[in-house]
C-alpha cells in the first residue's frame, strides 16, 4: 500500500518543475509512508529533503516537525531536540509550535535530563496554558522536579496541577503523591522526635 503511494509521489517530484508546490508535498508524503512503516532513516531523508529544498513551503513546518520525531524513533535525541528548535525558531507561527515546545521537553525528558525539561515545560505552561498539551507539561514538570530531588517544587507544581485540573487526567497520580509526601514528611517527622526522647 504505502510503497504504492511512493511510487506516485516520486513521479510527481520528476514530473513536476521544482517551482511547483506539489513537489514540496510528494517529498512530505514519501517521508510519511516511510514513517508510517517504521522506517525512520528513509523518513529523515526525505523530510529532510523537504526542508532543506523547500523551506518556505507550506509543508516545510510539519516536514521539520517529522523529521524531529524520526530522529527521535532513531534515538538521535540530539537531532531532535535540534529539530523542535529549527521548528519553534524558523516557524514560529505554525500550528505545530506547542507540540514542538511539548516534544522537545519530552526528549530531555526521556533522557533524564530534567533541568532542560523543566525549562521547556515551564515555557510551555506560561506561554500556552490553554493548550491541550498544557496538562500533561504540569504534570511531567512536577515529576521533573521530583526526579531532580527538588521535592518542595514538585509540590508547589502537582498543587498548581490540581487547581488548574481537578478533574485532568493525571489527577489521581497527583494526589497519590502528595500524599505519599505529606506521609513521608510526616514518617520521618515522627522518627525523628523519637529519637530525641
Amino acid at each position: 500500500k504505502f510503497s504504492r503511494a511512493r511510487k506516485i509521489y516520486r513521479e510527481l517530484e520528476k514530473k513536476y518543475s521544482r517551482d511547483d508546490p506539489l513537489v514540496p508535498l510528494a517529498y512530505f508524503r514519501v517521508g510519511s509512508t516511510y514513517y508510517r512503516e517504521g522506517k525512520f532513516a528513509e523518513a529523515v531523508s526525505s523530510f529532510r529533503k523537504l526542508v532543506e529544498d523547500y523551506p518556505q513551503s507550506k509543508w516545510a513546518d510539519k516536514g521539520q516537525y517529522w523529521l524531529a520525531s524520526s530522529y527521535f524513533r532513531l534515538g538521535k535525541f540530539k537531532e531532535a531536540i535540534n529539530s523542535y528548535r529549527k521548528l519553534l525558531d524558523d516557524y514560529p507561527n505554525s500550528e505545530l509550535v506547542v507540540e514542538a515546545f511539548f516534544r522537545q521537553g519530552n526528549v530531555y525528558y526521556h533522557q533524564e535530563d530534567y533541568r532542560n525539561a523543566v525549562t521547556i515545560y515551564d515555557k510551555l505552561v506560561k506561554s500556552f496554558p490553554e493548550s491541550s498539551q498544557a496538562a500533561e507539561a504540569y504534570y511531567r514538570l512536577g515529576w521533573s522536579y521530583v526526579f531532580s530531588g527538588e521535592k518542595k517544587k514538585a509540590l508547589s507544581k502537582f498543587q498548581e496541577y490540581l487547581q488548574l485540573y481537578p478533574r485532568g487526567e493525571y489527577t489521581p497520580q497527583v494526589q497519590l503523591w502528595i500524599g505519599e509526601h505529606y506521609y513521608g514528611d510526616r514518617k520521618s517527622t515522627r522518627l525523628n522526635s523519637s529519637h530525641t526522647d
